[in-house]
């Protein structure tokens, strides 16, 4: 059997012990116990979180967006940083 290193050149690999029937296989279910919770409501969902929906039958959930805010500043509420008592309506 040959291998590739991360610049491409070839290296071998040496197989020393043969591998046995069983070895290293887990059972279907084995990974996730019914009734476990597996996400929580607010996890951001990514590939693994996909996957795990997958794997657990789950072809739909509700998400929502993450939520943007915005400052428009239309007046004259700006006041320099070095003031040092702010009067009502500043920022």
């Amino acid at each position: 059997m040959a291998e590739c290193d991360a610049s491409g050149r070839e290296v071998a690999v040496t197989i020393i012990t043969p591998a046995t029937p069983n070895t290293w296989i887990r059972d279907v279910g084995s990974d996730i116990a019914i009734g476990q919770k597996v996400l929580s409501a607010g996890d951001v969902i990514g590939p693994s979180e996909l996957g795990i929906l997958a794997t657990v039958g789950v072809p739909f959930v509700s998400t929502h967006p993450t939520p943007r805010v915005g400052v428009l500043s239309t007046g004259d509420e700006l006041v320099d940083a070095s003031t040092v008592c702010l009067s009502r309506d500043c920022i």
